[in-house]
């Protein structure tokens, strides 16, 4: 055997020896073959409880989400203006208990994308639409916390009968109030047109 032969043989040698190391070094998973063919079969990952979801709004916007229990109906919960789906961490345990809890970042809060120009209820209404069409729960109960009260009546008129209820909280307190006048309405709006920022703050 000639010199060269020799040197090469030697090298696949060490790199035949040093990539078996590789599975045995402590930590890492034994190879072996696999003796049933289904469990060889790759399966669908299913989703951890509480990861985040995306739906994707038909302007763009992806809106992001989370499922938490299992059960009907679903409840999904609505935040307020300025805030997220956070809100609402102290609900989630006792609820999903007992049904599915799925907890909604509208456009602009959270982790959802702000790449829009209408930030009417009524886009807000399609945000929490567009997530209950990914859900499989045939009924689905809103509840919705201060502006969340009026995107779940936004919301209910998306998608329709699949909606056996509407919860509000700290919302809709002017129904049946006379309307504000729009000289007032010119006054509250004022300081967030010259600092939005430091006015919400």
């Amino acid at each position: 055997m000639t010199h060269g032969r020799l040197i090469t043989l030697a090298a696949l040698t060490v790199l035949a020896l040093s990539a078996c190391s590789k599975n045995s070094e402590p930590g890492a998973p034994a190879v072996s073959a696999p003796t049933d063919t289904a469990a060889s079969t790759p399966q669908p990952a299913q989703r951890a409880e509480g990861s985040p979801r995306i739906a994707t709004e038909p302007d763009g916007v992806h809106i992001e989400y989370r499922v938490y229990g299992k059960g009907d109906p679903a409840i999904v919960l609505i935040h307020g203006w300025a805030t997220d789906a956070n809100y609402w961490y102290k609900q989630i345990d006792p609820l999903k208990a007992k049904y599915t809890v799925v907890t909604v970042d509208l456009a602009g809060h959270g982790a959802s994308t702000n790449n829009r120009t209408d930030w009417s209820m009524d886009k807000y209404g399609e945000d929490v639409a567009t997530v209950v069409r990914t859900l499989p729960n045939p009924q689905v109960i809103l509840v919705g916390h201060s502006m969340g009260g009026t995107v779940a009546l936004e919301a209910d008129r998306r998608i329709g009968d699949r909606v056996i209820g509407i919860i509000v909280v700290d919302a809709l307190k002017s129904v049946g109030l006379p309307p504000v006048p729009q000289a007032e309405i010119d006054k509250r709006v004022a300081p967030f047109r010259t600092d939005f920022i430091g006015s919400v703050r």
